[in-house]
């Protein structure tokens, strides 16, 4: 009987992360697209940003948690929650753009619209979500590449590249 109900609850699920994804996807499309491309250009650097980030994230939510017990903690424990929901929605959003353009790609369209490419990477991170541990795994690993590149690219507004990449690149 549980069963049936993990399911409802799962499809709801998706169907607010697909309207959250099409909404950020149609207000912000060229920080959504920068973000996903950093990924595919600096992968290492974004996933190590990520590991770091939610580390760090993780401290901070534990000692404002303490804090919160002589009540000053409390409303920087609101602002943190807040901000961990605003990256991850971005990040999660800014990967389906990435898994949706590789997709796109793979089948042959040379520039797919912002909004189509992050409708098929929510389709295929779906499918993918719903392996049972695979799933689990795939979520995570997404999680840690999603705040990689959110922070690293401030939400997709820039380029965070060093000095010496820079050289590299010219």
């Amino acid at each position: 009987k549980i069963v049936p109900l993990l399911l409802i609850i799962k499809l709801f699920a998706l169907f607010i992360w697909f309207i959250l994804a099409v909404l950020l996807a149609a207000v912000f499309p060229r920080p959504v697209a920068f973000a996903s491309s950093q990924i595919r250009t600096q992968f290492w650097p974004v996933f190590g940003t990520g590991i770091l980030s939610i580390i760090i994230f993780t401290g901070l939510v534990v000692f404002s948690a303490f804090l919160s017990l002589i009540l000053i903690g409390i409303p920087i424990l609101v602002a943190l929650v807040f901000l961990g929901i605003v990256i991850k929605i971005f990040g999660r959003v800014v990967l389906f753009h990435f898994f949706g353009e590789s997709l796109s790609k793979a089948f042959g369209s040379k520039n797919p619209s912002v909004i189509g490419a992050v409708i098929f990477g929510f389709i295929l991170v779906s499918f993918i979500g719903f392996i049972p541990i695979f799933g689990s795994l795939f979520y995570f690993v997404l999680s840690i590449l999603g705040w990689g590149a959110v922070i690293r690219t401030k939400f997709g507004t820039k380029n965070n590249m060093t000095k010496v990449s820079k050289e590299a690149e010219a």
